[in-house]
């Protein structure tokens, strides 16, 4: 469980150089032209995405979901968005119907977590209809990743100025988790770790930043998607040979 740790507080704003005044200006400063070609490459990105993928990809996610743990096919989330907007976050439902579902972050071998729903999160496919969200303009492609409001509460009891990460859309992707930062944030130094990056992107943000992240993405989840599907074939390839060895011993007695 997160903690308000005073220490971890004197580290994230020693290590970020927060100053509220600064933060706001550099994201505000910046010209009309670039905000356009942001959300130019937003749309383009977002359409070719739902086009090319999620027309086919979406009725064969919906399919599985719904054999494995019936309706609803998507879950629907109240988000912090850009200046503290709410919004509505859309993914693939990976979880059984819950009343946590809004304040209590997944764990490992989360017990509400259905058996496809585990698949979907570690391959990341249950974040994809986040694209969706861009075209509507609720979140650019790059940007902090969108928090829940019980979270962003938490949060700022243990990074002041937390909510600096708002002055910019929220996004699928972001510099932090291309940093390695990904999934339920447990303790104080994630939080720390996570912060640092996102208010490092909103000093320095730029298209060229914003396709490296997404090139950076593209390449890291391609390559871990392989590694989680390896693993599930291995592991299968396993039970398979345990269970034909028990076989054959039941058939020997």
């Amino acid at each position: 469980m997160i903690g308000c740790n005073k220490n971890a507080m004197v580290i994230a704003n020693k290590e970020t150089g927060l100053n509220t005044g600064v933060e706001q200006g550099d994201s505000i400063r910046k010209s009309s032209f670039f905000w356009l070609c942001k959300r130019f490459v937003d749309v383009t990105l977002s359409l070719v995405f739902i086009i090319a993928i999620l027309s086919w990809l979406t009725p064969i996610i919906a399919l599985i979901i719904l054999i494995d743990s019936k309706s609803p096919v998507f879950f629907r989330q109240r988000r912090v968005g850009r200046f503290g907007k709410s919004f509505t976050c859309f993914k693939f439902r990976t979880m059984c119907k819950n009343i946590e579902a809004d304040f209590k972050q997944a764990e490992e071998d989360d017990p509400r977590i259905t058996r496809v729903g585990r698949f979907l999160r570690l391959t990341n496919i249950d974040e994809l209809p986040q694209f969706f969200n861009v075209l509507i303009g609720d979140m650019s492609i790059v940007g902090p990743r969108p928090h829940m409001y019980k979270d962003c509460r938490d949060f700022n009891l243990v990074v002041k100025n937390y909510k600096l990460r708002s002055f910019v859309k929220p996004g699928i992707t972001g510099l932090a988790q291309i940093k390695g930062f990904r999934g339920p944030t447990d303790d104080d130094l994630s939080i720390i770790q996570r912060f640092k990056w996102d208010v490092f992107y909103i000093r320095k943000f730029s298209l060229r930043l914003d396709l490296f992240i997404i090139y950076a993405t593209v390449t890291q989840t391609a390559a871990h998607f392989c590694s989680v599907v390896l693993s599930l074939i291995k592991g299968k390839n396993r039970q398979l040979k345990n269970a034909s060895l028990q076989h054959k011993k039941q058939i020997a007695a």
